[in-house]
């Protein structure tokens, strides 16, 4: 079998960028026109430029690029070979198949070593060429081999988001908080309908990854899909609307199906789930057939009023399978994000039962997993809520009453956490399944306070409420904060 020759391995990188968001998105970061073919770099700037445009962000058709071409110009001459350049990326077969998925990162790889390759052998040939025009002063040497590791740590660049001294923006720090100050309200999160972690937090904000952390049968998916309904309604309800508030919302599900997907079943499924949380009905009576006349017509209202509030808002489920990407996550993302008209949160459930890549160990796996979400929710400016596996603690005896909990908890990986802006965890006592209460301790916040939360578990109609339960709050254990441990505290312990 012959070696790829450098051309076909351009059009391969094309081949990816005309099938996939999630290849075209990773080139765009990645590669510029410059490491391709010089006959292939005006179709591949013409292809991003156009998916990087905020206003498009999408893979141009044949017919649209064709446009583009007429719009700016572009001589007939060079329509044909754009032409031709789409037909044969489209149409690339390789050993008589089309490129693989998998086989993305290994080609964008090859190309990118390429470029390296080339700018170095250019680097050295202008080093020999200065130091033999004047071998008494390596000044003009070292000016050509500082430019040359530049343009080559420029290959394998990490993305700046930002850049500048803190002295060029205090001004703007200044206005920023005259007009909080003014008006608090449009600079808020996206809030969770939980005044004791709204009014700590401001809600979930641009850009930053929230766990909720909690053992087997916690309640964290529970408490997820409650922060998301929340956050999608607003301050509107099955009796009042305000049509002012709420949030589009984009939930992936890994571990429960979204519907039935029109065959009757009494079975849960998620929509099923929501539909219990809004009307606040028990969900084993929907399930079941089991509902009063005026339980039945509550059903109905609360259908009514989702179908209204849909106009405005959308909660948008994603039933995605186990072992999914966060790759699989941007891609979708990335497709619903014009048709929402914008997302203001992404709630994945959950971290623990997605995938980072082929071969990574288990511990490594969900860090990078956890990196992933942040990046993902740096790069798209949105907030991203998820859910993790708590560890049950070393060490402790038959009882989980007075556990510490802190960030060592996390189950598999410390770079889950490390990923994460904030990070909650739902306390799991003993005969857990009788009490009313859930306390939910804080254990990482960027910008706010560690503390606790005791909230009341309505698990039968799919809801939790901020509110405490009665007598709840008068244990000691609930109000005992000691339980909130430094980091590194059990570390210390375990010397």
């Amino acid at each position: 079998m012959s070696a790829i020759n450098p051309l076909k391995l351009d059009f391969i990188l094309l081949h990816y960028a005309l099938k996939d968001k999630k290849f075209t998105l990773e080139l765009s970061k990645e590669i510029d026109p410059d490491f391709l073919d010089p006959k292939l770099q005006l179709f591949y700037s013409i292809l991003m430029k156009n998916f990087t445009n905020p206003l498009i962000r999408d893979i141009l058709s044949l017919q649209a690029i064709i446009d583009y071409c007429e719009q700016h110009n572009i001589p007939p001459e060079l329509q044909s070979r754009i032409k031709a350049i789409h037909k044969q990326a489209t149409e690339l077969k390789f050993e008589g198949v089309a490129p693989v998925t998998e086989d993305f990162r290994y080609y964008l790889t090859r190309v990118k070593r390429r470029k390296n390759l080339e700018v170095a052998t250019e680097g050295v040939s202008k080093i020999a060429a200065a130091l033999t025009k004047d071998p008494n002063d390596p000044e003009a040497a070292n000016t050509i081999f500082k430019s040359t590791l530049l343009e080559i740590n420029a290959i394998n660049r990490v993305e700046v988001y930002d850049e500048g001294s803190i002295g060029e923006d205090v001004d703007n720090m200044i206005a920023e908080y005259e007009a909080i100050e003014l008006n608090p309200a449009p600079f808020l999160g996206v809030t969770v309908g939980f005044p004791s972690y709204d009014e700590r937090s401001g809600g979930l904000h641009k850009g930053e990854l929230t766990l909720i952390g909690g053992m087997e049968g916690s309640g964290k998916s529970m408490l997820m899909m409650n922060w998301g309904v929340n956050a999608w309604l607003g301050s509107n309800t099955v009796e009042s609307q305000d049509n002012e508030t709420g949030h589009n919302v984009l939930y992936f599900t890994l571990e429960m199906p979204r519907s039935n997907k029109g065959e009757f079943t009494q079975g849960s499924y998620l929509n099923k789930r929501v539909l219990s949380c809004v009307s606040g009905l028990k969900l084993w009576d929907i399930q079941h057939g089991k509902l009063s006349t005026d339980d039945k017509q509550r059903l109905r209202q609360t259908a009514d009023f989702i179908k209204n509030h849909e106009k405005r808002k959308k909660f948008h489920v994603v039933d995605i399978p186990r072992g999914a990407t966060v790759g699989d996550i941007e891609a979708k993302y990335l497709e619903l994000k014009e048709k929402l008209e914008g997302i203001d949160l992404v709630v994945i459930d959950y971290l623990g039962i997605m995938a980072a890549g082929k071969d990574a160990d288990d511990h490594l796996m969900q860090g990078q997993i956890a990196e992933a979400m942040h990046e993902f929710a740096r790069t798209y400016d949105v907030p991203v809520l998820s859910a993790v596996q708590l560890n049950r603690p070393s060490g402790a005896n038959n009882s989980l009453d007075s556990q510490k909990y802190n960030t060592n908890r996390v189950a598999r990986s410390a770079m889950i956490s490390q990923n994460a802006n904030n990070v909650l965890m739902i306390e799991t006592r003993d005969n857990e399944h009788e009490r009313a209460g859930m306390i939910v301790h804080i254990t990482k916040m960027r910008d706010g306070e560690k503390g606790s939360m005791i909230l009341t578990k309505r698990f039968e109609c799919m809801r939790v409420i901020d509110e405490v339960p009665p007598g709840e709050g008068d244990e000691d254990e609930s109000e005992d904060i000691s339980i909130l441990e430094n980091d590194f505290e059990e570390l210390d312990h375990d010397k």
